[in-house]
């Protein structure tokens, strides 16, 4: 079960995990705001991988020789909500692009080199 909660009304609602993958759009059912996009596909992403893990465990597993996983439930939500003035703070902008998890790894950037004809050993 995933818990939503809209900012502009205090409004909070449920939505059955196993019920995510096929969403197109989320909304508040009080006010209408609207779930951004994005945040919509990771969900249903995030859904097909956890379904696509727990078939692969029950097609892979034998006695005692198996696994089996869980989602536990976590009543903070996350993120917080956006202060009135933390858009005019020095840094706000870089800050908001960055991840809310501290620990997460920065993406990959690939280095090109440029490497003459020359160079290449056949």
């Amino acid at each position: 079960m995933m818990k939503f909660h809209c900012h502009r009304c205090e409004e909070t609602f449920r939505i059955e995990f196993q019920n995510l993958y096929n969403k197109v759009f989320i909304q508040c059912p009080n006010c209408a705001l609207e779930f951004p996009p994005d945040a919509v596909k990771a969900l249903r992403q995030f859904s097909e991988a956890y379904m696509d893990t727990v078939d692969i465990l029950k097609k892979t597993g034998s006695f005692k020789e198996c696994w089996s996983i869980s989602l536990e439930g976590n009543s903070t939500l996350l993120p917080g909500p956006i202060n009135e003035f933390e858009h005019v703070s020095f840094g706000y902008e870089k800050e908001k692009e960055q991840s809310y998890w501290q620990h997460r790894r920065k993406p990959y950037e690939a280095k090109i080199q440029n490497i003459d004809d020359e160079e290449l050993l056949f």
